[in-house]
């Protein structure tokens, strides 16, 4: 549901008078780390006793904050982020850690759903764009490279919550991958594989 709400808010955007948006705090800009908690879900007869497990990653970035009305604001974001995560056969001896790095570009609407002053809680959620820029399998103490097994591009819905104080924000969201990574059967002949990652984030805006 949140892919049609982000595109109901993108046409409000363009419908909406630029005096009403001067009306608002101006546009400002910000830098982000994080830590990604990322997994996959597998699907299919060859994920049969295939456990995958979570791994940390980087999350770093920038963002924009562009304010519609003084609850409401587009989030465009761009970022370069690790998303690592484990899989082990509990029925035969096979296990890999898959390292796959992204470039993801999030647009999320951003809500307050509480503020005062400079101080503020709210909600985001949108769509994600992530860009595979790398993806290594490590196993039995080789590494591999497993790019052209990994679909090259993949959209998500982001949903989280944050606190900001001034300049400083914290934040947690939750990214869930919707299309299949498995390229042409690459990674298994009966095998989805879909992103899972949970990420915290430490916000530092310019003003």
């Amino acid at each position: 549901m949140l892919t049609p709400r982000a595109l109901a808010l993108g046409l409000f955007v363009l419908a909406f008078p630029v005096a009403s948006v001067s009306a608002a705090d101006g546009p400002t800009g910000g830098v982000v780390i994080g830590a990604n908690i990322s997994s996959a879900r597998l699907a299919g007869i060859d994920a049969t006793g295939i456990n995958a497990g979570n791994k940390a990653g980087l999350f770093v970035g920038v963002l924009a904050l562009w304010p519609i009305t003084p609850v409401v604001a587009i989030q465009p974001e761009v970022a370069y982020t690790q998303r690592h995560f484990s899989v082990n056969d509990t029925v035969g001896s096979f296990s890999a850690i898959e390292k796959w790095d992204w470039i993801e570009v999030p647009i999320l609407a951003r809500v307050n759903v509480w503020h005062t002053g400079r101080h503020a809680v709210y909600v985001v959620g949108g769509p994600g764009f992530e860009f595979l820029v790398r993806a290594k399998e490590e196993a039995g103490g080789t590494t591999s490279d497993v790019k052209d097994d990994v679909t090259h591009a993949d959209v998500s819905i982001v949903a989280g919550a944050g606190i900001s104080m001034g300049r400083v924000g914290v934040e947690v969201r939750y990214d869930g991958g919707l299309r299949d990574l498995n390229k042409n059967n690459g990674l298994g002949d009966a095998l989805t594989v879909k992103s899972r990652t949970i990420r915290v984030d430490l916000t530092w805006m310019f003003r």
